[in-house]
Order: C-alpha cells, then sequence, then structure tokens
C-alpha cells in the first residue's frame, strides 16, 4: 500500500501528494513540454549571467510573503482550530525543504526570464532600500495571489486528509454487496481525487512549468462568490440560503431500483465534475487564470464542474420531495428510510451535500470544492 496507515495523517497525505504531483509534472514536461512554452516567461537557455543582487532581492521578497501570510495566521483565529491540525503539521516538516530550494529555484529561473524584474524582486528592493515598487498592479496580482493560496491550500490539505483517511478506513471494511456502502465509497474517492488534484496545483505554482498565475479575480463581487462556498463562510451561507428539506434522497426512494438509478446519476454528475478539475492539472486554482483549459469537458461547455455539482446537490437533497411527497407515501422500505440504525447522513463540512456513509466504522465525509 502506498500509505502506512500507522502514519499521521498528514504524512499519508504528503506521500500520496507526492507520487501523484511526480506523475502530473512527468506528463506535463515529458509529454506536453509545458516549459517550453513562451507563456512561461523564460528562455530555454541562460539569458544573462548570475546577478547575485537581484537574487536576493527576490529571495528576501519571498521571505517577507511567507512571513505575511505567517502572520497573518497567526492573528485570524480561525487558524488555531484543531480543524487545521494537519496542515500546520505538514507545514512544519515542509517549510525547511522548501526554503533550502528556493534559492536554486530562483537562481534558475532568474538567469532565464524575459523580465526578470518580477514582484518577489519589487519588494524585495523595496525593503532592502525603500524603492517604491512601479509596477503597482504587478504587486496586487502578487498579493491576490497569495491571499487565495493561503486561504485554499489550508482547506483543500485537510479535505485531502479527511478524504484519504475514509477511503483507507473503507478498505479495511469486509467485503460486503451493499449497494449504499458503493455509492458512499465511490463519492468518497471522487471527491478525495478532486482534492488532491486541487492540493497538487495550489502547491506546485510554478513558472517552469507554465501554471503560473496569470491574473486574479479584481472584484469584490467575484471574492465573495466565490468564498461564500467554503468555511468558515459557508455557516453563513446555510444559514441564509438553505435550500434542503430535511430529507436525504435515500429516505424518498421507494423501490431498491430506484435507488441504484438514483445513486448512479449522482456518481454520474460527480464524475463529470471530478472530470472538470482533472482536466485543469496542475493549472488548477480559484479565482485565477493560470491559462486556458480546452481540454476534457470543457470541449463542449463552457461550466462543466458548475453544472454537474449543482445537478449533484439537487440530486442528493431533492429540495423538490418532502416527507408527504407522494413517492414517500408509496411506502419506502426501511433499509432506507431515515431512522434505519445501519445508515446516518452527515453534511459536508464545505458546501452543505449530504450523503449516506456507515456509522460502524466511522468515515469522515469529504468536502467537495467548488470552482470559480
Amino acid at each position: 500500500m502506498l500509505v502506512d496507515r500507522s502514519w499521521p495523517v498528514h504524512l499519508q497525505a504528503m506521500t500520496v501528494i507526492a507520487a501523484t504531483a511526480a506523475a502530473m509534472i512527468a506528463v506535463d514536461t515529458a509529454y506536453f513540454q509545458t516549459f517550453r512554452r513562451r507563456s512561461t516567461g523564460l528562455q530555454a537557455k541562460p539569458m544573462r549571467a548570475l546577478e547575485v543582487e537581484r537574487v536576493m532581492r527576490k529571495l528576501i521578497g519571498f521571505i517577507v510573503t511567507l512571513t505575511t501570510s505567517a502572520a497573518v495566521y497567526w492573528i485570524l483565529p480561525e487558524y488555531r482550530r484543531e480543524f487545521y491540525a494537519p496542515y500546520w503539521a505538514a507545514l512544519y516538516d515542509t517549510l525547511p525543504a522548501l526554503l533550502v530550494a528556493a534559492p536554486f529555484y530562483v537562481a534558475y529561473v532568474d538567469r532565464r526570464q524575459t523580465d526578470p524584474e518580477d514582484s518577489y524582486a519589487e519588494i524585495g528592493a523595496f525593503v532592502l532600500g525603500g524603492a517604491v515598487p512601479q509596477r503597482t498592479e504587478q504587486i496586487r496580482q502578487h498579493v491576490r495571489g497569495w491571499i487565495v493560496k493561503g486561504f485554499f491550500l489550508p482547506l483543500m490539505f485537510v479535505y485531502l486528509c479527511s478524504a484519504l483517511g475514509s477511503i483507507l478506513a473503507g478498505l479495511e471494511q469486509p467485503y460486503q454487496f451493499d449497494i449504499m456502502r458503493w455509492h458512499a465509497f465511490a463519492i468518497d474517492l471522487l471527491f478525495m481525487v478532486d482534492v488532491l488534484v486541487a492540493v497538487v496545483g495550489y502547491i506546485f505554482t510554478l513558472r517552469v512549468l507554465d501554471n503560473h498565475i496569470r491574473t486574479v479575480e479584481p472584484t469584490v463581487f467575484g471574492w465573495l462568490v466565490c468564498l461564500a462556498c467554503y468555511e468558515p463562510m459557508n455557516a453563513a451561507t446555510r444559514a441564509y440560503l438553505n435550500y434542503e428539506t430535511g430529507a436525504n434522497w435515500t429516505a424518498v426512494m421507494p423501490t431498491p431500483a430506484l435507488q441504484v438509478f438514483w445513486g448512479s446519476a449522482i456518481v454520474f454528475c460527480v464524475l463529470i465534475f471530478v472530470w472538470s478539475t482533472v482536466s485543469f492539472g496542475l493549472r488548477f486554482s480559484n479565482l485565477t487564470n493560470r491559462g486556458i483549459i480546452t481540454c476534457g469537458p470543457y470541449r463542449w461547455i463552457k461550466h462543466p464542474a458548475y453544472v454537474s455539482k449543482n445537478l449533484s446537490w439537487w440530486l442528493v437533497s431533492v429540495p423538490f420531495l418532502t416527507a408527504t411527497d407522494p413517492l414517500k407515501r408509496c411506502g419506502t422500505p426501511p433499509s432506507c428510510s431515515g431512522s434505519t440504525p445501519s445508515m446516518h447522513f452527515a453534511p459536508s463540512p464545505r458546501n452543505a451535500i449530504c450523503h449516506a456513509t456507515p456509522i460502524t466504522p466511522p468515515i469522515a465525509i469529504t468536502s467537495p470544492r467548488t470552482v470559480l
């Protein structure tokens, strides 16, 4: 098995992330050869000798960015919750390696950049000599980009830890043919793939891979719409815009055949949603432009993730049905009633999606993502 169940959960997740990232980077570099694209802003061969002064300015700008991010985390009470413990553990384990690798990466890129005076260089110049940044829009993009990363990476990493624990726990259970158990496992597996690609995309934002951030959403409205879908803001969203009736789809399907049909439709919608995420590959990110995607379901529809995920929400929560609906009165079998002792319905910690999972052993609910 790829991960050892005796390891801390953050190490299990980091192992899966490393293996997935290695495969994705290998495909991008060996097959697509993204490093050769002009959009990287890099030349194949060095354009200049190593300029230590500018490299030092960039490293200082990088350290200032990390320090500022750490200060924001420390100030905001949200990030002191136990919920984020796996993220902090992973950060402490990987930060030394990041600081060691940074000078080599910065020096390599600086010699090949067509425009080496990037945002890190300008921030470093300001810190060292008080030089006012000349490219204010570049600095704004830098700040917004790191806010996106700083907000979403902790969430996605914690969701991945939860999803991975759910999958591994499910694999350890004795085999039995139970359509509802298989449905829950399929949903958990798909959402694990979804957040795994998201985490890899947020971590490996590199110009040499041509997945660097081009632009970040500039409008307040765009940010509000996106952040309303995520913790901790989604608690307020659910309070004011709760569309659920309290009934889960499993509680209103009167026959096993209809359960199979309905559950398969949910899995299909989630599959399309995850396919949309996978199509982004290393370029996935919320609220940013990291390159135009024309593959996967984006060949045929502009917003496949929005369409498929919203359909899955409606199919899961069946807000158009109630406990007094004719389907319910047809006689719901005890095996799929809301009071059955073998199943429970747990809300997703992010987007208020529900699905059935076995009570014993407890399996954490994978938090689905919203791509905006």
